[in-house]
């Protein structure tokens, strides 16, 4: 019995098979054990997860009056032509935003940023406030209906919804 097993494994092809067997065995046991750590560690904080969900008040599902429709332009002229219209809910953060990209370089609109790198200095300021999201919304898409007015690249509005 014992020779006929010691014939078994000096066949050349058993012999990569349980090499193989030998050394992904212990790969899938680390596999293994990393999914369920994985597993472990989400369902310990599943529960943070659920304890921060947080329900809106009416307020809030309703469409706060928070938001505002700001312009961005040169400090000395009125040009239309040189204009840049936006809607937020945190107007000193988005100028802050805004300030920040223009001075990196990387703002996304490359005609506010040539607007910057013109050397100008840029005004934001807000035109309307109190206003809900919609309201806002419809307010920007009113000053600009169609893509490429002035500095905006993109019309007014939510995306994907334009009268």
């Amino acid at each position: 019995m014992i020779e006929t097993i010691k014939a078994f494994f000096a066949n050349p092809p058993v012999q990569i098979i349980t090499g193989l067997l030998l050394c992904l065995i212990p790969l899938w046991l680390l596999v293994r054990g990393f999914f369920r750590e994985i597993r472990r560690f989400r369902h310990l904080h599943s529960q943070d997860r659920i304890e921060k969900v947080r329900i809106p008040s009416e307020r809030e599902y309703r469409g706060a009056n928070d938001h505002c429709v700001y312009v961005i332009h040169t400090e000395n002229e009125q040009d239309p032509d040189k204009i840049y219209v936006g809607v937020t809910k945190n107007f000193e953060h988005r100028a802050e935003t805004h300030k920040t990209h223009l001075q990196r370089g990387t703002h996304s609109n490359k005609n506010l940023l040539m607007g910057f790198r013109s050397g100008a200095p840029l005004v934001m300021r807000r035109i309307c406030t109190d206003m809900t999201k919609m309201e806002a919304y419809d307010r920007e898409n009113e000053l600009r209906p169609r893509w490429n007015i002035s500095w905006n690249v993109r019309p007014g509005g939510l995306p994907g919804i334009h009268f």
